[in-house]
């Protein structure tokens, strides 16, 4: 290997090696912001869905109130159909509960949370 190809190699090392502490720099720099925004996306969006599957709940409650309030003889196919579908709204309970339960978290330990999302992402 000549002179001349040891310089250019030995100037491309050190600008590789320049550009690799910059992107360091640069990247040391933007994480606090990154995880940050990342936190405040997740408290918003797990607010929203939990809004939106209550809201479900509660829109699809008034009907089934007030078909409870009807009358109905002690036993019949109108009992066992009113019981299930009440049974099944009641599941939209636990998405509500789970996006309660991770706002709650990213408001109360948000250290918890990047830790887990960190770990989900390995």
């Amino acid at each position: 290997m000549n002179d001349e190809t040891k310089a250019m190699l030995g100037a491309y090392l050190k600008k590789m090696l320049e550009a690799i502490e910059h992107g360091a720099t640069f990247a040391g720099e933007q994480i606090p912001l990154v995880i940050q925004e990342k936190l405040h996306f997740e408290l918003v969006m797990n607010i929203l869905w939990g809004a939106f599957f209550f809201l479900i709940y509660v829109g699809l409650m008034i009907p089934i109130v007030r078909w409870w309030k009807k009358d109905v003889p002690a036993y019949s196919d109108e009992i066992e159909a009113r019981i299930g579908i009440t049974a099944v709204s009641q599941l939209l309970l636990i998405p509500t509960f789970i996006n309660v339960t991770k706002a709650l978290k990213i408001t109360l330990a948000p250290r918890l949370y990047i830790l887990e999302w960190l770990r989900r992402m390995l």
